[in-house]
């Protein structure tokens, strides 16, 4: 478990602790209702209080993995006056060019056309099958953003930053297209 999965959890906890000692000593026309829940909930036969916390720890527990599957605690919380843009290299991993590949293979109009023993294309190829591709369907977000993450890390900021564009236009709350936007931008600036 990481550390921000951690204090996500302590602070859950301790401000559901919080929230319930606090309702335990609120009074409604001089009495406590959450008390006498407390009480009733106590006195409930042992399958039915079983199955509630089952289904409250299953809930839980689906919360908590859900954050693992989006990857939360990747971004560090950042503040929004001084955030410093993406840092881009050549192709920072071999992971970002695999899915370049799949996403230009996947527009390919015939699967059958290229033979599984030839190699990938090559970047331009791909670029240009991505272009391809946007002049078709021009309202592709993620195209967009793969060609403005394409033209960024093969030395073509102008080219980015247009792309970057068309990108904002179509999610203009896009924090991670703004944040790229950024990134081309002070690229074309050195």
């Amino acid at each position: 478990m990481s550390e921000s999965h951690a204090f996500i959890m302590v602070g859950t906890a301790a401000s559901s602790l919080l929230a319930l000692l606090i309702l335990l000593r609120v009074e409604i026309n001089g009495q406590r209702p959450v008390l006498a829940l407390t009480r009733r909930w106590v006195a409930t036969p042992s399958p039915t209080p079983t199955l509630v916390l089952a289904i409250i720890l299953t809930v839980a527990l689906s919360a908590f993995a859900a954050i693992t599957r989006t990857g939360a605690d990747t971004q560090p919380l950042q503040s929004t006056t001084a955030a410093a843009p993406p840092s881009h290299t050549a192709f920072d991993t071999d992971e970002d060019l695999a899915a370049l590949r799949s996403y230009a293979t996947s527009i390919d109009t015939p699967p059958q056309a290229t033979a599984p023993s030839e190699p990938l294309p090559g970047v331009d190829d791909m670029i240009a099958k991505l272009k391809a591709r946007l002049d078709q369907n021009p309202a592709d977000v993620k195209g967009w953003k793969m060609l403005g993450w394409s033209y960024l890390n093969t030395g073509q900021p102008n080219e980015a930053a247009r792309a970057y564009e068309e990108a904002q236009k179509l999610a203009p709350g896009d924090a991670e297209i703004t944040a790229a936007l950024t990134a081309a931008n002070s690229a074309i600036e050195k």
